[in-house]
């Protein structure tokens, strides 16, 4: 599986029944890895065309579902279905299709939707319209892919009169299915425009036209400020935390300065903007609304816009700032040398083995006469590189403290970023007479093992004597005084 794929399936370890979850698996091994870009393929350039591995990022966003898109190693591919052009009574979803797409893409995070919230450029669908294709794209895919992660499209900007278009889009939803939108990861855009009709920038969304008033005059220069930008993430969160989905991950799916140098947006402040951005992103924290499974931290993951596209041109209109790479020649770019220099600190590979569950049965009656039981060690790799040449030792210690080893398996290799549980099995007899309780102890070794983290789990089993209550493994028993 691809490696962002991973990284929000595994936030938790779920274990074999009977077991609790133990997070030990980081939503991010590495820095790095919350670094993706857009790419523009509607220019007939594909990123394996670029040297991106100069970046450091883990996934990109071409804004296509496409099955065979061309994919550099170690980067994952979001497959995004846009709305643009639909209509439920005159064009349906293609289900037979996006079902293909995503059963030869097990465990994609499929994004629903580009900016629903902007006219004529982009989805430029009405509340209640992108509800219900979203209900429908978002069952379809659930259904060909159980594994699947559905993320909401992103909006343009996190404003006022665009989080009205998100209640709108909830409440459509809840009235017309009888439940609130079901959704595994949110997404936003974060950028900084205009919000007037007929103006330039972002405009009214479709179906608020009478909420122009809400709109933010943003001026141009205000486009690069760092202070708005956020703000606006602030308020994401918090219109997010306030609707029930504070335990849902956070992707700034795109965002970057759109506007030309000749408006006051040369190389090197679109680099101090950026910068400024993933030194915010990276350190932004509120315990109030940040997602709870990733330090409280209020964004998970960014994508900077844009890889390749054209530098803006003002006889053919297209175009934007802040490319990565020269789309044609494929030379790094100023503000791309930046990004790399940026991202280069933050690379930490290496493996980690840990032990997450020892699985045993709680107690056993009359050990004496009792068969053999199985006793499972659960081995997972919580590192970004292959964990290579491990072993694995159970052990069991007595309530004299006296330690006997069970046994020792070998396994060649485990993944990474916990895409991999191994379930090794250790016959075990517990050859002492109860009542007693005896602790079994796994441990794990491995070449290149970089930290002590999780070397190790226990589980207690419970010796006891025939005809003991079971109640007695939970109630203690009393010493009376006579």
């Amino acid at each position: 599986m691809p490696l962002l794929l991973t990284l929000f399936l595994s936030t938790f370890m779920i274990l074999p029944s009977g077991l609790a979850q133990d997070r030990v698996c980081p939503l991010f091994t590495s820095e790095h890895e919350r670094f993706g870009v857009n790419t523009t393929p509607k220019y007939k350039q594909e990123i394996t065309e670029y040297d991106v591995a100069r970046l450091n990022i883990s996934w990109f966003i071409d804004y296509t579902r496409r099955p065979d898109a061309p994919i550099p190693p170690g980067l994952s591919h979001l497959p995004l279905l846009t709305a643009r052009g639909y209509h439920p009574e005159t064009r349906p979803l293609a289900h037979a299709r996006l079902a293909a797409d995503a059963r030869a893409r097990p465990g994609a995070i499929w994004i629903i939707g580009n900016e629903p919230d902007r006219i004529l450029y982009q989805d430029d669908q009405p509340p209640d319209q992108f509800a219900i294709f979203y209900h429908e794209a978002y069952h379809t895919i659930k259904q060909a892919d159980p594994t699947a992660k559905v993320a909401f499209g992103g909006i343009v900007q996190p404003t006022p009169v665009r989080l009205l278009y998100l209640d709108r889009v909830l409440e459509a939803y809840q009235m017309r299915y009888g439940q609130r939108l079901p959704v595994d990861v949110w997404t936003f855009h974060n950028f900084i425009l205009r919000e007037e009709t007929n103006n330039w920038g972002a405009d009214i969304p479709p179906g608020l036209a009478e909420y122009d008033h809400l709109g933010i005059r943003y001026g141009i220069l205000d486009h690069g400020n760092l202070d708005y930008f956020t703000a606006q993430v602030i308020s994401f969160r918090q219109w997010m935390a306030a609707r029930g989905y504070r335990n849902k991950p956070l992707l700034l799916s795109e965002y970057g300065i759109l506007m030309p140098r000749q408006y006051g947006f040369p190389s090197e402040v679109v680099e101090s903007f950026m910068v400024g951005t993933f030194d915010y992103l990276r350190t932004v924290r509120d315990d109030a609304i940040g997602y709870p499974y990733d330090d409280n931290r209020l964004v998970q993951a960014w994508s900077w816009y844009s890889l390749n596209d054209y530098h803006y041109s003002f006889e053919t209109g297209i175009g934007a700032n802040g490319s990565l790479f020269d789309h044609d020649s494929g030379e790094i770019t100023p503000v791309g040398a930046a990004f790399a220099a940026y991202t280069a600190p933050l690379v930490h590979n290496y493996a980690d083995p840990a032990v997450v569950a020892v699985q045993a049965p709680p107690y056993i009656i009359d050990a004496e006469q009792a068969q053999p039981v199985d006793v499972h060690v659960h081995v997972v790799n919580t590192g970004n590189q292959p964990a290579r040449n491990l072993q694995v030792r159970l052990q069991q210690t007595d309530a004299q403290g006296v330690v006997t080893t069970l046994g020792t398996q070998f396994v060649v290799t485990v993944a990474t970023h916990c895409q991999e549980r191994i379930r090794l099995t250790f016959p075990w007899t517990p050859g002492q007479i109860g009542p007693a309780h005896l602790t079994l102890t796994a441990e794990v070794y491995a070449d290149d093992d970089r930290t002590d983290l999780h070397n190790s789990a226990q589980a207690t089993v419970r010796l006891l004597a025939p005809g003991m209550p079971l109640y007695s493994l939970f109630v203690p028993q009393i010493q009376r005084e006579h």
